[in-house]
Parts: C-alpha cells; structure tokens; sequence
C-alpha cells in the first residue's frame, strides 16, 4: 500500500473517503509540494486513490467502508451548485426512472464532467437565489443542496434540447404522473414560485399546471 493511501485510512474518520488537495497540504504540512505531488502520483498509479477531477479524489472502493453519495459528490466536483432537473424530481419520486447522470445547477456557467465515479453536468440557473433549495445531509461528511419539485421542473422546461411547450408536453415526455405531482406540490408553491423572475415559457406552463392541478 501506498504511503498517502495508508495516511488517508488512518484520517479516513476525520475527513471521509473523499479529499481535496489542501486536504493532502494540510495532513502533510511537513512535507515539500514536489513530496506531496509524488506521493499522490504513485498512490494515483497503483489505482488506490482515484481522481474525480483536477485537485478531488475518493480512496478506491476497496478502502472505503462507506458508499460514496454521488449527489454530495457533484456538490464538490462543480461549486457553488444543487441538484435539479431531473436527478432532483427522481430525488422527490415525480418521475419514475433512476436518472444515469447527475444534474446539478449552479450560478456559474454550465458543464460537464465525465468522471471514473459517473455523469454530471451542471446547467446555468434561471434562479438568482436559492429560493426553494434545501439543505440534505448523507452522513457527517456528506451534504448537498436539493432544489424543490418546482424549481427542478422549472429549471429542466427552461432546457431548450427537451423542446417542452406545454404541461402534456411535460407529462409525456418526463412520465409525470399528474397526481405523485400534486402530492409534493400545493398551488401556494405555484404561486411563490411565479413570483419569481422566470422565463416566459417557464411561466406560460406554470400558469397552466395551476390551472390543470387546482382548478
């Protein structure tokens, strides 16, 4: 076993099974940067310590002890950002598949990130806030921010690659079932969330879902 590797198994309870590279800075504080970059490149070599992308890295799966939650992890790959589109309305059981890649927004530009661990990509927020985000908490390491049934049905009618004109649009093409809908969402929260600064076509389908849900 690798030198880094057996250090960050032993502060494996102080830091989880995820780290960044002032996590290896501050552990090794006596030691050079060239020392620490070797370190790393041969614990990076013998496949005991994987990078997720440029300065984060997880122990390999035989190290950890713990499953590695991918929505916490697409809260350090790409920051400051939350999940939504569809990973969040697969989170709150609105849409019935099991998303493969990891949708996130953020109020930086958007991406996408093709790692050993999975998918994610990151749109631009049609938000200015996060109004109807919540924080969720994993475990004592892991964390990360959800936005609302709305705010990621929002966020993914506002995508311009799905072409959603109309709320039928949503429900057939997403597989919305109308009703697990309205059991997540009150017309209060349609109205909040047309307080908003929204895109047209945003409004235009939420204007029709309130009609369609509490009329």
């Amino acid at each position: 076993m690798q030198t880094l590797t057996e250090i960050m198994l032993t502060k494996k309870d102080e830091i989880g099974s995820s780290f960044t590279d002032i996590d290896v800075a501050n552990l090794l504080f006596n030691r050079s940067a060239a020392s620490r970059y070797a370190l790393l490149k041969r614990a990076l070599a013998a496949e005991e310590i994987i990078r997720v992308r440029r300065g984060l890295y997880v122990l390999a799966s035989r190290y950890r002890t713990d499953p590695i939650d991918l929505y916490a992890l697409a809260s350090q790959i790409y920051k400051p950002s939350y999940i939504s589109q569809e990973s969040a309305l697969s989170i709150h059981g609105i849409i019935p598949e099991e998303v493969k890649t990891v949708t996130s927004a953020s109020f930086k530009r958007s991406c996408f990130f093709d790692t050993p661990l999975g998918q994610f990509r990151y749109h631009k927020s049609i938000f200015r806030d996060l109004f109807s985000v919540e924080h969720v908490k994993v475990d004592r390491f892991q964390s990360y921010l959800l936005a609302s049934p709305l705010r990621a049905l929002a966020e993914l009618v506002n995508d311009p690659k799905l072409r959603l004109l109309s709320l039928v649009d949503c429900i057939e093409s997403l597989r919305i079932e109308p009703e697990e809908l309205k059991s997540v969402v009150t017309k209060l929260n349609i109205e909040e969330t047309l307080r908003q600064p929204l895109p047209k076509k945003v409004r235009v389908i939420f204007h029709e879902m309130k009609q369609e849900l509490f009329s």
